[in-house]
């Protein structure tokens, strides 16, 4: 999610943003907070956002060591078991291979470090299969994983 909207009620009702999280999977973990609660959910790759970041004002390990430790606890949090693992070593893979790219490795291990051992309390009611179900008909609609990794192959930084 790179910008979203939601009804004050929906918003208030899922419980916000999980402050935890601090930046990185902070808004998938609320929409599948929202699917939960039974509210519609959409993903449209047709309305695009520009996000204007001062990567000045951002240290550079931090989108390394959020991303990755969230991606796990985002896995845990909310998806059934085999998706679980599925999600979270296809999305640290991805972490990984950005890490490396960029020179930011130590942030990401630290960031799958705290991610596995601070995952205990994270644990929520994990998607039932009609839930799990309309979250993968929104799937249908992302760039596959193997895309995103060559659009991003040659820009370093890009994953903050």
């Amino acid at each position: 999610e790179g910008a979203c909207a939601f009804r004050k009620r929906a918003f208030t009702e899922a419980g916000g943003y999980y402050a935890p999280f601090f930046i990185g999977h902070e808004g998938p973990d609320l929409c599948l907070r929202l699917i939960k609660l039974g509210f519609e959910t959409w993903y449209t790759p047709a309305v695009r956002v520009v996000h204007h970041a001062s990567h000045e004002a951002r240290p550079g390990w931090r989108a390394y060591y959020y991303n990755t430790r969230n991606n796990i606890w985002l896995a845990y949090r909310h998806y059934p078991g085999w998706y679980a693992l599925k999600y979270a070593l296809l999305y640290t893979g991805m972490a990984l291979f950005y890490a490396m790219r960029d020179g930011n490795i130590i942030p990401f291990w630290k960031g799958v470090l705290h991610g596995v051992t601070q995952a205990k309390g994270q644990r929520r009611d994990p998607l039932d299969k009609n839930e799990f179900e309309k979250l993968l008909e929104m799937h249908a609609f992302k760039p596959s994983l193997a895309r995103k990794m060559v659009n991003h192959l040659f820009c370093k930084d890009e994953y903050r």
